[in-house]
């Protein structure tokens, strides 16, 4: 798992005179980097699909996905990404009616990792925009998988797919992600994934943040 700030501060503030300035500049800015239309599914396997969790997920699943997220959801997630709280169907529910729309700000991308049309996994882009808040004007990536599905290298796979979707139809040259100095799990799937450790610090200290360049990978895809 990644660390992050990221849904549920966005959405707590989305009223505030800031949260309005900063969805202003995403329209003006990040719209115009990414398209709805760019954020395609893509297959993983026999069954397995990552795609972007959009309105019609939510209307038509939401409910099913909410209530299987707070079943599953464990301290892991607890203790790496305390900001998403699953920790029962409406909280969780709460949670995924936000993604969409953060999606159409054009603030925040996330897409889902399901199995049989069941939610296994997450990840979120944030765009330079969002993070500008907190001092980093760049691209960066969150990630959790449910515990059943660790450890199949589902996620190296997914987050590859991702950089390809980065570079090839957002035109992103560098992504970022931070995770806890004690998560060695996620520090390997970063580092399989072309990320390299920087000298950058989140604020609490407690996390290594990585870069990948994606100006330098060459994806062959099929």
């Amino acid at each position: 798992m990644g660390q992050s700030s990221h849904v549920t501060h966005l959405m707590d503030s989305i009223n505030s005179q800031g949260e309005k300035q900063c969805i202003k500049s995403a329209q003006t800015h990040n719209l115009s980097i990414y398209k709805l239309e760019d954020l395609i599914a893509m297959q993983l396997g026999q069954g397995l699909i990552l795609a972007p969790y959009d309105a019609q997920r939510y209307f038509e699943l939401g409910e099913n996905d909410a209530q299987l997220l707070s079943i599953l959801s464990d301290d892991v997630i607890k203790r790496y990404l305390p900001n998403m709280d699953f920790s029962t169907k409406d909280s969780a529910l709460k949670f995924l009616s936000n993604l969409p729309i953060l999606t159409e700000k054009g603030l925040s991308i996330a897409y889902v990792i399901t199995a049989d049309n069941m939610p296994i996994g997450f990840i979120f882009i944030d765009t330079p925009t969002v993070n500008e808040r907190i001092g980093l004007n760049k691209w960066t990536l969150t990630f959790f998988m449910l515990s059943s599905m660790r450890g199949k290298g589902l996620m190296t796979a997914s987050l590859g797919r991702i950089l390809y979707l980065l570079k090839t139809k957002l035109g992103v040259s560098q992504v970022y992600a931070t995770a806890d100095k004690t998560n060695t799990v996620s520090q390997k799937i970063l580092q399989a994934t072309c990320f390299e450790p920087t000298d950058i610090h989140d604020v609490a200290n407690q996390g290594i943040t990585y870069v990948c360049n994606l100006d330098t990978l060459n994806f062959h895809h099929k």
